[in-house]
């Protein structure tokens, strides 16, 4: 049995999937956690003071909550993630345990979630990392585009953590409770008007479906932690799951709680579906980019352009390769092209310079704002001193990569190909330490198990009472 166990958690480890579903779930987590601890911030006062608005606590409260935030920030942003990450969770040990007193169930939630995003490659994609990854290792000569792919065990153990051994305490709780077993879970706390704050007195009248809604509640938890493994069975459970959890948050005053947990069933969204959603049609292009190939500085602006480039609306050509083939560009000469920035939008118009990026920024959509910002004046005036200054420096001497001295750094190895010692890749040490993990995360809930009201029941009921 657990021979099998190590061997479908190998083959797990081993199976690489792509990461934009844990990227999404990152972000939403992350911007929900924001909210979360913006409001402990605005109930600061009464949840950390000694004597509330009158005697304060010694601890710099305020200054600590907006290091969290800004830190939580970073981490939507996959920005700096590790750092980030490491004092997030020092953040919510510190602040959860002094607000003890006004914690509810989440707190032990976002605690967990935020310890196991330590170990998870979150800001493999859609993140200010991958593309500090891609400015690191690229050069004029070679464009770096680091792996999007992620072991399945990094969708699948924060499921199991965070859905999965959630509902399996809560389950322990609710098989000992007369009203829940009767299937009046969910009728009993949405009936009482000092819990819920939507009236649903229609439906909550409808007997067939408040025990309908309860006895699914329960079946659902019992047997999520068992079957969500099976790939048949993820969407069924998502759906219910999150229809749920849509329903807390639409009956009950403890939003996040529902959000929180409708950003983990992220992760059980299928792969395949994130694949089917395509923004970069070719017919959608909007602007045309015309860049010097040889030069490192104008190699790392296409990198950084096409990295927010998120809805693929502008198509980068290098002057090298174009220089008479297109006709709006013939009135330039190639060292005009090759000094100056240029970019032609869809009806034939010919920016130059400043207005290349401003043209990049409303392309892009989303950065649009942006764009109409740059025609500020200062903001236009400023940007075109520093823009032109950056451009009259490079042009003293082409900037290749030997001129600027830029020597590409050796890109790293895989883990299978890392060795630790002559015989333990770094691979073998990653999947043992997984292991060795997953076996004292399920210990530890087991002993937590063992002090549920069930438990105790059964205990009280057997030879050991």
């Amino acid at each position: 049995m657990l021979g099998k166990i190590s061997s479908s958690i190998s083959r797990l480890f081993d199976k690489q999937i792509d990461a934009t579903g844990l990227a999404l779930f990152r972000i939403a987590y992350f911007a929900n956690f924001f909210f979360e601890i913006l409001r402990i911030f605005n109930y600061r006062h009464l949840i950390f003071d000694k004597v509330p608005f009158v005697e304060g606590n010694e601890v710099a409260v305020t200054l600590g909550l907006i290091i969290w935030l800004t830190v939580i920030v970073f981490m939507c942003l996959g920005m700096f993630t590790r750092v980030a990450g490491i004092i997030n969770y020092l953040f919510s040990v510190i602040f959860f345990g002094a607000a003890a007193d006004f914690a509810y169930h989440m707190h032990y939630l976002y605690t967990g979630v935020n310890l196991l995003i330590l170990f998870l490659p979150v800001s493999k994609v859609i993140s200010i990392d991958r593309l500090f990854l891609k400015l690191k290792y690229s050069s004029a000569h070679f464009k770096y585009e680091p792996s999007r792919m992620v072991s399945a065990l990094a969708y699948l153990v924060p499921a199991m953590i965070g859905i999965g051994f959630v509902y399996y305490d809560s389950i322990l709780y609710k098989l000992v409770s007369s009203y829940w077993k009767s299937g009046l879970g969910m009728w009993l706390p949405s009936s009482l008007p000092m819990i819920a704050h939507v009236d649903m007195t229609s439906l909550l009248n409808m007997k067939w479906l408040m025990k309908f809604v309860g006895y699914l509640t329960l079946v659902f938890e019992i047997v999520f932690l068992f079957l969500f493994w099976h790939k048949k069975w993820r969407l069924p459970l998502l759906i219910i799951g999150v229809g749920l959890h849509l329903g807390i948050l639409l009956e009950f005053p403890i939003p996040y709680f529902a959000i929180g947990v409708v950003a983990l069933y992220i992760l059980m969204v299928p792969v395949s579906f994130w694949k089917k959603i395509k923004f970069n049609k070719r017919n959608k292009r909007s602007l045309t980019f015309y860049y010097d190939a040889e030069c490192p500085l104008c190699n790392r602006t296409v990198i950084v352009i096409k990295h927010f480039d998120v809805f693929r609306r502008i198509e980068f050509k290098s002057v090298q390769s174009t220089f008479g083939t297109v006709p709006a560009l013939n009135a330039f000469s190639e060292s005009q092209l090759l000094n100056d920035i240029h970019s032609v939008s869809e009806n034939g118009i010919v920016h130059k310079g400043y207005d290349t990026y401003k043209q990049a920024f409303s392309a892009m959509i989303w950065s649009k704002p942006l764009s109409w910002l740059m025609l500020l004046p200062g903001i236009s005036h400023l940007g075109r001193k520093i823009y032109s200054y950056v451009a009259e420096n490079r042009t003293l001497e082409r900037c290749t990569d030997e001129t600027c001295g830029y020597v590409p750094p050796v890109i790293p190895k895989s883990d299978a190909e890392f060795k630790l010692l002559h015989n333990l890749t770094l691979r073998d040490f990653k999947l043992f330490s997984v292991k060795v993990l997953l076996a004292f995360v399920v210990f530890l809930q087991l002993t937590v198990s063992l002090n549920s009201s069930l438990a105790k029941k059964i205990r009280r009921a057997g030879p050991f009472k």
